[in-house]
């Protein structure tokens, strides 16, 4: 695996953790369960976001990916994700640049 592709798998895998965890998001216990196809394409979408935030393009993976998890999906499904997306994304992207801050100061 290449460097840009390591990363991204560790922003996919924080993200399905930040989202998908049912131990670590104890608030959403009682919230309907997502299907895998949602968690997959929300994951993939966050980890594309952060990487090209911090200038890594990891889209000839990241769109096929994405476009596989979501097919068979009408409109309405996949922008219910947005937000959940852009909230997470920009969460992950601050804690980031803190931890980057913080090691350089």
């Amino acid at each position: 695996m290449s460097e840009s592709q390591i990363l991204k798998t560790m922003a996919h895998e924080t993200a399905h953790s930040m989202l998908h965890n049912k131990e670590v998001n104890k608030e959403d216990i009682l919230a309907p369960a997502k299907d895998r196809n949602t968690k997959e394409v929300e994951a993939e979408s966050i980890a594309y976001t952060v990487c090209q935030h911090f200038g890594i393009d990891t889209s000839d993976y990241s769109f096929g990916y994405i476009a596989g998890w979501s097919n068979g999906k009408d409109m309405k499904e996949l922008k219910s994700s947005l937000d959940t997306i852009r909230r997470t994304a920009s969460e992950l992207i601050t804690g980031i640049e803190e931890q980057l801050r913080g090691n350089t100061a």
